[in-house]
């Protein structure tokens, strides 16, 4: 507790231009924040997800392929179902 009291009375003690910059470096931090926030699709976040699951490149197919199998079969209709007319 003795650290943050300490925080506390320094800032009311802090110069103007102090205050600015730390303003500044706040709104700095939140505004790139929101810029990323924002794009629906980041190149770079991608490519390091990639560099990621390179070692399970192998797990990865065959999980979408399994994905892509077993959606295709839960759409298909059983073939005893099949409207006879």
């Amino acid at each position: 507790m003795a650290h943050s009291s300490w925080v506390l009375h320094r800032r009311r003690h802090d110069t103007t231009e102090e205050r600015r910059r730390r303003e500044e470096k706040i709104r700095t931090l939140v505004r790139d924040d929101d810029e990323v926030l924002g794009k629906a699709y980041d190149s770079r976040l991608l490519s390091r997800l990639f560099g990621f699951m390179r070692p399970y490149r192998g797990r990865l197919v065959l999980a979408i392929v399994f994905m892509a199998c077993t959606t295709m079969l839960s759409v298909a209709s059983p073939l005893g179902h099949w409207p006879r007319h």
